[in-house]
């Protein structure tokens, strides 16, 4: 059995609004079940409009999928532009980041 870890701030406090782009991503993995197998989508998506930044789809559940995810975020930023990103501590757990639930500024 793992450690459990302390609980961390909320500190988004459930407030999923952005005054601007770029200013606060989400993001999250759903899981499907389709007849060939499970299929894993991790989008990101910007609290301004609500739409998708970046996302990943695949079969396993494991860091690349993740790490792909927030590369493509990363590629859509332009200078100086450094959005809030909260991670849910599964995906922080799967990407090697530490903690639970994440809140990082994109560089």
């Amino acid at each position: 059995m793992g450690e459990i870890s302390p609980a961390v701030p909320n500190l988004l406090e459930r407030d999923f609004h952005a005054d601007k782009p770029n200013k606060k991503w989400v993001t999250d993995i759903t899981e499907f079940g389709i007849p060939a197998g499970k299929v894993y989508f991790s989008p990101i998506i910007d609290c301004f409009d609500d739409l998708v930044v970046s996302w990943s789809i695949g079969t396993s559940l494991d860091a690349e999928l993740v790490n792909s995810m927030l590369d493509g975020g990363a590629a859509c930023l332009t200078k100086n532009k450094h959005p809030q990103f909260y991670i849910p501590i599964a995906m922080a757990t799967i990407a090697g980041l530490a903690g639970s639930h994440v809140l990082i500024r994109m560089v």
